[in-house]
């Protein structure tokens, strides 16, 4: 039983893994995109922190 338990564990981790980076990646990619477009706007360029963010969200 103990077995049979843990595979059932082990699929259900490796599934976890393979579909939740997947989305994490998508929308990580997303995320990057907006503040981009946000920091990179002629109305926060001239302010310096916005051009800290932009780097920090580029790097």
């Amino acid at each position: 039983m103990p077995t049979s338990s843990a595979t059932k564990y082990e699929i259900i981790e490796s599934n976890l893994n393979r579909y939740f980076c997947i989305i994490l990646l998508i929308l990580g990619t997303f995320g990057n995109t907006c503040n981009i477009c946000i920091f990179i706007r002629p109305k926060l360029r001239p302010i310096p922190c916005s051009w800290y963010f932009l780097a920090s969200t580029c790097a």
